[in-house]
């Protein structure tokens, strides 16, 4: 305002966009006795010198915006909180540092990737722009950003308040960081300056700025993340040059080694995260991740706050049948060659990517609710013509191992978590871009991926759910493994019982190198590379595989009997010694067989000492099989064997006798861990040889055995914390007691779900003694206001868990365990003001005139401590011109409250751009709660032409009925071709006028 003169005592800070009633009634008295020209004079803000010193305006009542990575913030230091300063003490200057590395601008800025302007806003003080004070011009503040006038060119505001300003930088003007290499990054300083009250030659205004930001939206840094047997450049095929295309910080630099736990990787991501968001400046990073690196990423984002999405290509969610088969041989093989491997997938830690394994840990392990997370999926079809069914045998050996899929993991596996966004590359014949070892060095799957790390936060795309249970491959089924180990140039014999003619693969699996099968059937035919090249009935393929190598024969009908097998390690690479022994593994799959097998535990974790009690499901074409024999040998926790035979006697623990579930007790549990289990059938098919037509099945299994007998004993309570002593509840604590049998390291994790389902997660770790213990859940209470649902709370999942490694333990699990008290929502964590989203909007038609004269927009907003408020808001239309700018008050009670706005509705319809309109840079505040909002409204579809002011275009020249106008000298009316250009232009203005007047008439 231009105010009066001021008083000579030094106003408190807060005092001025408050006056105080005692002060306003002098003033009101002084500006009644005061001539016109004295008025003039006095109603200007005049400078300190002349009013014996104003003292200092102090901040705004609203707190700057947090600073993040694509907001800088300027909030303390010259320039800011200097009272309201005339122009005697101007300009008022300030910087913004910028501390980030957004990429190569220009590249950035080819892809569309940074936005064209980005957005400076400041609250400003008693900007009198619209001031009306004879011999004195408004109140004009210049803005300058890096030396250039901003295209608004000045603040705005109103007298005696507080209005946020938001201007619109080009994003040329804004000074970036270097590439900071392998050095440090150095900020830079983007400068703001107000140039006061630039129309007045005297000290006439005065303003104060409180602080200052800038936002710059733009792409996070992606860190990828490797599978097994892999390292850091798989990524320059693509995903590098891609990202380097477009301008966006990556790093490739994480080199994990061929198979390290998942635990253990997690922590290696977790290393290089933190190294990419120190360099460059950022608070998060994208992670895109293939095959098991998914895993890896998963485990470390669950905790993290430094990962925005992520991305997953061909990631076993749900593990892979392929590892189940190297675990089984690996099981088999302790006892004939326990420190050999047939592929690294046989390793402890291949043990993780096993579908019983991944099994385990989903159960145990959930989403973090601040990131988003896609699976892209490999769907290859081998598109093998009739006449030539079994080409590429390689391939379609990983597929019907597998199941529909990249041929290493299955689409189902990928596509198995409830919380990710799914999506598929398909291939099919010699297109491979879909195969595991090709998805994540495909151009079309980075293209398919590229609009998620162009999103300049976390992604939108609400999660597809998962598929479910991991369904075994087409039908595959393979016999019993034959396992060894051979030096180079050595050879091993065997034989294999072949139960089926239709569809039939030999396959062997080792490690590297180079090892051969050769085959002879029951009536002596020898089957080898070179005779299968040769065959319309055969193919055969040796190559690469997930963890090895694999040769595999595919028999379109192969001879039912004892075949004999020999295998032959040509070469041997198992590391620095060339002659060292490498192992194998050898099996027969059938493709839709007619005996299957499947096993399972009654219970697949137990406590220490505790019975495992083991059943194999023995089937022949539906129908139970009997007669048959059914073992399980047992790999424990330090690789000592054990073994146990399974029964279909109804003798317990097998419950009944011929139902073709035979049932065992394995009791050496006295080893806390994981235990891995080959189930194995064998027997006799009845056939044309004597005693028939032999045959065997075998299936990985694993179980959990505690270090203890450790229990959840109860008792649980709960209660609401307030961390932050703002009265309102960070978390709500659920205390589980425990009884601790054997003292370690404990993880406790429930689900807690509200009466519409919402799902809240919680973990905790700690190192137990024996004897009771408690261990507390922390929900987030931010969490439980945003879903918006009262309590009672239902803790419908606890489960006690020992992990360590590779070890997965669930220890004891309840369920429905807990009801909370009856907490309301609104008493969890939330902004002392929040906008609840909801508001309405109408025209006002004052006059009775048929235009609307305001439009009123009402919004709603959850109040937490009652007060009187005062707000303002701006309406700009859809090009970002501010049509409008309200304040207002109201007194507002705790809990759900209206605040109203009134814009002017002659502004609206004379800028003539149609709605919808918005509302925003929202302040609200009392005392020292106060809100700052951006966008928060927007209305209805409205025609300017609907609000007063609005004038309607001139209709084109030449529009008029019987009117005709050519470019050049010659005009002439319809009917009238001697009429002189002239008269036609008296002609043509009158019709132009007489309609103007008629479609105004009509409107009104």
């Amino acid at each position: 305002m231009p105010s009066v003169p001021k008083p000579l005592a030094t106003p408190s800070p807060m005092m001025k966009p408050f006056l105080l009633p005692a002060f306003l009634t002098v003033l009101a008295g002084s500006l009644l006795a005061q001539t016109p020209e004295e008025l003039a004079k006095a109603t200007r803000d005049l400078p300190d010198s002349l009013t014996g010193g104003l003292g200092t305006q102090g901040s705004s009542p609203f707190d700057a915006p947090e600073k993040s990575d694509t907001v800088f913030v300027v909030d303390t230091g010259p320039g800011l909180d200097t009272g309201c300063t005339f122009r005697s003490g101007g300009p008022l200057v300030f910087d913004i540092m910028v501390d980030r590395y957004f990429g190569d601008i220009a590249t950035l800025r080819a892809n569309n990737l940074l936005p064209e302007f980005v957005l400076l806003q400041m609250p400003a003080f008693d900007v009198d722009i619209n001031a009306n004070v004879s011999g004195i011009a408004p109140e004009l503040d210049e803005v300058y950003f890096n030396g250039n006038l901003v295209h608004e060119q000045y603040l705005t505001g109103d007298n005696q308040i507080w209005k946020l300003n938001t201007f619109r930088i080009p994003i040329d003007w804004v000074i970036f960081p270097d590439d900071p290499g392998a050095g440090s990054l150095v900020p830079e300083a983007n400068t703001i300056s107000i140039h006061i009250d630039v129309g007045n030659t005297s000290e006439s205004w005065c303003v104060a700025i409180d602080w200052a930001s800038i936002e710059i939206l733009a792409p996070r840094p992606v860190v990828m993340a490797h599978g097994v047997l892999s390292n850091g450049g798989v990524w320059n095929d693509a995903w590098v040059p891609g990202l380097d295309s477009l301008g966006i910080p990556n790093s490739n630099a994480l080199n994990m080694g061929d198979l390290d736990s998942i635990s253990s990787n997690a922590g290696k991501i977790s290393t290089e995260v933190d190294r990419v968001c120190d360099l460059w400046g950022v608070e998060k990073v994208v992670l895109v991740c293939h095959s098991k690196g998914g895993l890896d990423a998963r485990h470390y984002a669950e905790n993290s706050d430094k990962v925005s999405q992520v991305i997953q290509i061909g990631t076993p969610n749900a593990g892979s049948p392929l590892a189940d088969w190297a675990q089984t041989a690996s099981v088999v093989g302790l006892g004939v060659i326990p420190t050999l491997l047939v592929n690294t997938l046989a390793t402890p830690a291949g043990y993780q990517l096993t579908t019983l394994y991944m099994g385990f840990y989903n159960s145990v392990h959930g989403r973090n609710p601040e990131v988003t997370y896609t699976a892209m999926a490999g769907n290859y079809d081998d598109a093998c013509p009739t006449l030539n069914p079994f080409c590429r045998p390689l391939l379609r050996a990983g597929l019907g191992i597998t199941g529909v899929g990249d041929s290493v993991v299955p689409l189902a596996s990928v596509h198995a978590l409830p919380y990710t966004t799914n999506r598929t590359h398909a291939s099919s014949g010699t297109d491979l871009t879909a195969i595991h070892t090709r998805l994540h060095r495909s151009n079309n799957v980075f293209n398919k991926l590229v609009d998620l790390v162009k999103e300049t936060g976390s992604s939108s795309s609400a999660p597809t759910g998962g598929s479910g249970p991991l369904a075994p491959g087409d039908d595959f089924v393979r016999t019993a493994s034959s396992v060894g180990a051979l030096t180079e140039g050595a050879f091993d014999t065997f034989t294999i019982s072949v139960d089926q003619a239709d569809d039939v693969m030999f396959a062997l699996l080792y490690p590297s190198g180079d090892m051969t099968m050769s085959l002879q059937s029951p009536t002596g035919t020898t089957w080898d590379a070179a005779s299968a090249s040769g065959s319309s009935t055969v193919e055969y393929e040796n190559g690469e595989t997930l963890g090895g190598m694999m040769e595999v024969f595919y028999f379109e009908t192969a001879e039912v009997g004892i075949w004999t097998v020999t295998v032959t390690a040509n070469t041997v690479v198992t590391g620095p010694n060339p002659t060292a022994e490498a192992a194998y593994a050898a099996a027969v799959w059938y493709e839709n067989p007619e005996v299957t097998f499947t096993a399972s535990f009654e219970q697949d974790m137990v406590g220490n000492g505790e019975n495992l009690v083991l059943m194999g499901t023995l089937m022949r074409n539906g129908s139970p099989f009997l007669g048959q024999t059914v073992t399980a040998s047992a790999a424990l926790p330090d690789d000592s064997t054990a073994s146990v035979t399974l029964l279909d006697d109804g003798v317990a623990p097998d419950d009944t006798a011929d139902d073709g579930i035979y049932t065992g007790t394995f009791s050496s549990t006295t080893q806390g861990g994981n235990y891995r289990f080959a189930f194995t059938a064998s027997g006799a098919l009845p056939g044309p040889q004597p005693g028939g037509t032999g045959f065997s099945r075998q299936v990985f299994g694993t179980a959990g055995v505690g270090t203890g007998n450790s229990t959840i004993s109860g008792p649980f309570s709960d209660t609401g914390v307030d961390t932050n002593a703002n009265s309102l509840f960070d978390e709500l604590q659920v205390d589980v007691g425990l009884n601790i049998d054997n003292a370690g390291d404990y993880t406790l994790y429930g689900e807690l779900q509200d009466s519409s389902n919402n799902l809240l997660v919680a973990s905790i770790s700690a190192n137990l003694g024996s004897g009771a213990q408690t261990l507390t859940l922390s929900f987030d209470g931010a969490t439980l206001f945003n879903n918006g649902v009262d309590g009672p709370y239902d803790l419908v999942t606890v489960q006690l868990i020992e992990e360590q490694g590779t070890s997965l333990v669930i220890v004891d699990s309840q369920t429905n365990a807990h009801t909370t008290t009856a907490y309301g929502y609104t008493q969890f964590e939330h902004a002392p003001l929040t906008l609840t989203g909801l508001g309405t909007d109408t025209g006002v038609d004052a006059d009775a005139d048929t235009d609307f004269d305001q439009l009123d927009i009402t919004v709603e907003i959850l109040v937490e401590v009652a007060a009187t408020y005062n707000w303002s808001a701006r309406l700009v239309d859809s090009n970002g011109t501010e049509i409008g700018f309200f304040a207002g008050s109201g007194a507002l009670s705790q809990g759900l409250n209206n605040i109203d706005f009134s814009f002017d509705g002659t502004a609206i319809g004379a800028n003539g751009v149609d709605g919808p309109y918005v509302v925003r840079d929202l302040l609200i505040f009392a005392g020292s709660t106060s809100l700052v909002a951006g966008i928060f409204y927007t209305t209805q579809g409205f025609l300017a032409s609907q609000f007063n002011g609005w004038v309607p275009p001139p209709p084109p020249i030449g529009s008029g009925a019987g009117v005709n106008i050519f470019t050049g000298s010659n005009c002439s009316v319809t009917g009238d071709p001697q009429a002189t250009p002239w008269a036609f232009l008296a002609l043509a203005g009158s019709l132009v006028g007489l309609a103007w007047l008629a479609r105004r008439s009509t409107r009104r």
